[in-house]
């Protein structure tokens, strides 16, 4: 900018962003809703080479930005892919409690997801009740006895509530995966630099219908879909990557 760059020039390049070729032609048509503005940029596209030219010219003034951005972005990315793998762990009567144990994602094996349902703030367990239940019609829990953890699950509101060794073994290798789909899903467990800011989120999951009955594996599958879309409600892109 020159010295005799007038304020209201400023104040209009300053509204113009770095991003895509499609996002910087919509902020430019969105910098300003004087007419002759509109008009002389009415007629450009991403192809325009007028608009390559001034494009050009705003990437290379933001390079700063991007350089900063960029680190910043990957890091995010990298800590946004989440894996469970095709064995679960198996279910143990009592798991002892470890409080050093890393608690923001369910693991892979699902070892320490007693720690992790522990960790979770009753309203969090609630509502993981309360997805366990409508998808799935079990409603899992934890409980701290003598410095030990127990997994509990019940059947429906009716039913007693079991430890989560005396029930199918397919609880044991569902539950890991849909704790943390939720988790993803409900924005909770996604790492975000901003909060305007849309995360793309990656859950690769292997073999999840492994020892689980047809009927759970279908529920499974739908509600794979339910969780997309409620990430979308929670501005979280998450995709899923599915070996079976």
């Amino acid at each position: 900018l020159g010295s005799n760059t007038s304020e209201d020039a400023i104040k209009l390049i300053a509204k113009f962003q770095v991003g895509s070729s499609e996002s910087i032609l919509e902020s430019l048509k969105q910098a300003s809703d004087l007419q002759t503005w509109q008009d002389y940029l009415n007629p450009w596209t991403v192809t325009s080479p007028e608009f390559q030219q001034l494009r050009d010219f705003i990437v290379a003034g933001g390079a700063a930005y991007l350089m900063d951005v960029i680190p910043r972005y990957l890091e995010e990315w990298v800590a946004n892919v989440n894996y469970i793998g095709p064995l679960r762990a198996t279910a143990e009567r009592y798991y002892r409690f470890q409080s050093e144990q890393a608690v923001n994602q369910v693991d892979s094996p699902g070892q320490n997801l007693a720690v992790f349902l522990y960790n979770l703030t009753p309203e969090e367990r609630q509502q993981l009740g309360q997805w366990t239940e409508q998808h799935f019609s079990f409603i899992p829990d934890i409980r701290m006895t003598g410095g030990h953890l127990s997994i509990t699950v019940k059947e429906t509101r009716e039913k007693p509530e079991l430890n989560l060794a005396d029930v199918g073994f397919g609880f044991s290798q569902i539950l890991p995966l849909v704790t943390e789909l939720w988790w993803l899903s409900s924005g909770k467990g996604v790492q975000r630099w901003t909060e305007e800011y849309t995360p793309l989120v990656i859950f690769v999951i292997e073999q999840p219908e492994l020892h689980l009955h047809p009927r759970l594996q279908a529920q499974l599958a739908d509600t794979f879909l339910v969780a997309i879309k409620l990430a979308r409600e929670a501005k979280v892109d998450l995709r899923l990557i599915v070996e079976t």
